[in-house]
């Protein structure tokens, strides 16, 4: 019998980030009211969307290092497939809201990365991390012996980034290294070190956690109580703040929380597919589903210019999001199935 090799609370996990992720963009395009409960979606999307991602996609790759399946070049042609996804994002992203002149004029900052244009910067960090991916494999797979040594590299590495932050990097193009390494609030970038407490707290549980059954739900469970005490410790006391750019502990911790909550409710409510297949669905189309639902949203707001202060429409539009999104990328699979027999499984795989 074939052993399974994808792990579907991970799938879940992705795609609650997911979910999250469509709303805030609908509120952010879309709705320009100022309901208490439309801007507690946003700040929550914000929050926890890129450390659910980065932590998805830290614990896939901790269940490869535990068994050995790094191969670099699989990693490198991800990286690739990353890199192209970001751009072709970007560009739709500029097309849709500047026209093909305001394309023309930006096309050489964003391809020289000095123009990262809203809703896309969260895709570069993915390409760097699997070029550091691809460059220490055998360092990161000697690691899982003394799997704490992920988290404690995590935490020094996001130090290192608290003291860079504050430095002057100077202007232009090492304003745009400083973004990418230790992140930017002008520009909106997710730092590469910054972020390293969140991929390495993923890489532990995929080494450690992920397919050990009873034991995971108990170590979840426990572990999410845990940081979920701490968050309210260092909310209670101000030792430290919500705060994006760069982030600090408690906006780190709101993620991790997030994570290990939902995947603790995961177990419980796992053979529920009725609840639990849509959302798998999503987190294994998560690329394929970003890209059409941002686009999608940005024609809708920038382009026709629908914008209003409306909650039902709010509402409405969240269904359309989700609706609409799902028809476009079931159409597109059905004709390319029809082009190709071959083609399909290769590209949707590509594509989660």
């Amino acid at each position: 019998m074939k052993k399974k090799e994808r792990d579907y609370s991970l799938d879940f996990l992705r795609g609650m980030a997911v979910v999250f992720m469509v709303l805030t963009h609908v509120n952010a395009v879309l709705y320009k009211g100022y309901s208490t409960l439309f801007s507690t979606i946003t700040w929550w999307g914000a929050t926890i969307c890129y450390t659910t991602f980065l932590f998805v996609f830290g614990a896939v790759y901790g269940i490869k290092i535990q068994k050995e399946k790094m191969d670099r070049i699989r990693m490198l042609k991800r990286a690739t497939i990353f890199l192209i996804i970001y751009f072709a994002s970007a560009f739709s992203v500029i097309l849709v809201k500047y026209g093909i002149g305001g394309l023309l004029e930006n096309i050489g900052d964003i391809l020289f990365l000095s123009n990262i244009p809203e809703f896309t910067e969260f895709l570069l960090p993915f390409v760097f991390y699997l070029v550091i991916f691809a460059l220490f494999t055998g360092s990161l797979i000697r690691m899982k012996s003394w799997s704490w040594g992920y988290l404690l590299v995590g935490v020094l590495l996001f130090i290192i980034s608290d003291y860079l932050y504050d430095m002057d990097w100077g202007p232009n193009f090492r304003e745009t290294i400083k973004g990418l390494f230790v992140g930017h609030e002008d520009v909106h970038t997710f730092g590469l070190l910054s972020y390293a407490p969140i991929l390495m707290t993923g890489l532990y549980w995929g080494v450690e956690v992920i397919g050990k059954g009873k034991k995971n739900q108990i170590q979840t469970l426990l572990l999410s109580l845990l940081c979920g005490l701490f968050l309210a410790f260092l909310n209670y006391t101000a030792f430290s703040s919500w705060n994006r750019w760069p982030p600090s502990v408690v906006f780190l911790l709101y993620g991790i929380v997030f994570c290990l909550v939902v995947l603790f409710l995961y177990g419980l409510v796992s053979k529920a597919k009725v609840i639990t297949k849509p959302i798998i669905y999503l987190g294994q189309h998560s690329l394929s589903f970003y890209y059409v639902q941002i686009v999608l949203t940005l024609i809708i707001g920038r382009l026709l210019n629908w914008r209003r202060n409306d909650e039902l429409w709010a509402l409405l539009m969240y269904l359309v999001s989700f609706v609409v999104t799902w028809l476009i990328l079931v159409t597109f699979n059905i004709i390319i199935k029809r082009i190709s027999p071959v083609l399909p499984k290769k590209f949707l795989k590509l594509t989660r």
